[in-house]
């Protein structure tokens, strides 16, 4: 995924050279982890509104929408190799995750490396972080994921503040939050394909985040 990153801030880099007053950008499921990592490894990014749309910015488990089943047959570490799965988060094994996780783990600081104070400073450039997701998205798993709530060891779901990448405010969110800076909307009602297509959600969570 993180050369799906680099490949994606090229293209970003040049619309953020274009308009030096600042941009919006706007990720889509597996989309919005790509756009959230142009913007934690960019020091010096002009991106003002990130608007996240149903993406597993907490992680997700279960979900089958980014991994083909055969491989959740594979082993624990081919598991968290596979390109996508750098998204997945077992609750119940914290410890593998973060020493095998390639993507997530990294990008939420869950873990030491010489990246940890900018990933925090770049997501504190953002004006606004709106975060979208309903209970019908059907794929993403848990779907408060897009919220950055998760469960817990026992299934039960930890809403963002009190995670532990807030309370210790590993990237940001903390302060974003406190800033007043971060918007949820939870939408029932929205299958997880139909996020990117709805004129509904495109005129109400969208657009107005955009002017």
């Amino acid at each position: 995924m993180w050369e799906q990153v680099r490949q994606f801030h090229e293209r970003i880099n040049e619309f953020m050279i274009e308009s030096p007053e600042g941009i919006n950008l706007i990720g889509y499921s597996q989309g919005g982890m790509i756009a959230r990592g142009v913007i934690e490894t960019s020091p010096s990014h002009n991106i003002k509104n990130f608007i996240s749309l149903s993406s597993p910015q907490a992680g997700y488990h279960g979900g089958k929408l980014f991994v083909p089943k055969s491989h959740f047959s594979v082993g624990n570490e081919e598991k968290y190799s596979v390109s996508v799965s750098g998204l997945w988060k077992d609750p119940r094994d914290i410890v593998r995750y973060k020493k095998e996780g390639r993507f997530l783990a990294c990008l939420n600081n869950d873990y030491p490396h010489r990246l940890n104070q900018q990933f925090k400073t770049t997501m504190c450039r953002l004006e606004r972080l709106v975060l979208i997701g309903g209970p019908d998205d059907g794929i993403v798993v848990p779907w408060q994921s897009a919220h950055f709530d998760f469960d817990d060891s026992y299934g039960n779901i930890v809403e963002m503040r009190n995670q532990e990448f807030y309370k210790n405010d590993r990237f940001c969110l903390r302060t974003l939050d406190e800033r007043g800076a971060i918007v949820k909307h939870v939408v029932p009602g929205v299958q997880h394909g139909n996020w990117y297509t709805s004129p509904s959600i495109i005129q109400n969570y969208i657009i107005p985040y955009l002017t």
